[in-house]
């Protein structure tokens, strides 16, 4: 970990040598997905709003997807990272795209609001259910986002589409995906859409050059897409209307949640300020993204599936908000890794 000072002499090579006091600067990088997304937008306004209320002094970097992030972090490439909770959860139990890694030692210091998946359309290519990507080209495939691909499948497995039937196209970030649908080279994205209610700026962008819809995934058909395996972290969420140009009504889709986690071994103390620079401050953080205020301390303690780090705790009790039942959770999703 880049940074960190402890007080005390250290004895280098025979040569007695002042260490930084307590309070000194401490470095953390913060990964986070393609510059110009949601996760980017939400981890510059953290990082900030930690870094002007602390002694933390925060880089983001844009790793990329969750899946990256993940490995980012167990690599200890960076300190802190955000996440979707798919990418959190599977890395941590060391399933789905992760069992090559094995489990990585993640742990959670608060959970934000939801990122919605869609299924993005051109719309002049005649879709508009999900039964209509048959015999279509999609952009469905990113390694550092496994999820997308593992999704696509389970919409041709749910709506009986052949394997053969859907041409699946390789990308590397989300602009590449959205470039592909402007010039046509793809009829379909099976992408992150970012906030539900707000949508992420890039889709945004493309929406007011192009028609685009976004293709409706009835709840029956949501909830069979929800037993893949390979998607435990999913969960239905509605795509508000009015979120892009065009969209006119609420549409059902599938979401993930979001993790702003660390590793098992940072430091407690810097974990808890950094946990409470970031609440003690969120109305200098919700004005950076419309979905900011997804961000709530009921909603950072709610459903984790993946440990918090003792740090965060040290916060939680703090202000009386870690529960008997939170500890009980604990206890149990430490004992499951």
């Amino acid at each position: 970990m880049k940074g960190f000072a402890r007080a005390g002499l250290l004895l280098m090579a025979g040569v007695f040598c002042i260490a930084a006091p307590l309070n000194a600067q401490t470095a953390l990088s913060l990964g986070t997905s393609t510059v110009g997304a949601r996760f980017h937008i939400l981890a510059v306004g953290m990082g900030d709003t930690v870094s002007r209320n602390s002694n933390i002094s925060v880089t983001v970097e844009p790793i990329g997807g969750s899946d990256a992030n993940v490995r980012a972090l167990t690599a200890k490439r960076i300190e802190v990272a955000m996440l979707n909770s798919l990418a959190g959860t599977h890395g941590y139990h060391g399933i789905g795209s992760f069992k090559k890694d094995g489990k990585a030692p993640l742990r959670l210091l608060f959970q934000g609001g939801l990122g919605a998946r869609a299924i993005v359309a051109r719309g002049d290519r005649g879709i508009n259910t999900p039964a209509d990507l048959n015999g279509k080209t999609v952009q469905g495939k990113r390694k550092s986002l496994a999820d997308l691909e593992a999704f696509t499948r389970a919409i041709m497995r749910v709506y009986g589409i052949p394997e053969n039937g859907v041409k699946i196209l390789r990308h590397g970030n989300t602009n590449e995906q959205l470039e592909s649908l402007k010039l046509g080279v793809a009829d379909a994205a099976v992408m992150p859409f970012g906030s539900p209610t707000t949508g992420s700026p890039p889709i945004r962008r493309l929406a007011q050059a192009i028609s685009l819809k976004v293709i409706p995934i009835p709840a029956d058909k949501a909830a069979e897409i929800l037993k893949d395996p390979r998607l435990h972290g999913y969960r239905q969420a509605k795509i508000s209307k009015g979120s892009i140009k065009g969209l006119d009504a609420d549409v059902n889709s599938l979401a993930v949640g979001t993790f702003t986690a660390t590793r098992a071994d940072m430091p407690d103390d810097a974990m808890y300020t950094f946990t409470k620079a970031f609440f003690q401050n969120l109305n200098q953080f919700y004005p950076v993204h419309a979905s900011a205020k997804q961000y709530t301390l009921k909603g950072s303690l709610a459903n984790p599936t993946i440990p918090y780090h003792p740090g965060a705790i040290r916060y939680y009790k703090e202000i009386g908000a870690w529960t008997d039942a939170l500890a009980k959770k604990q206890e149990t999703l430490l004992a499951n890794q």
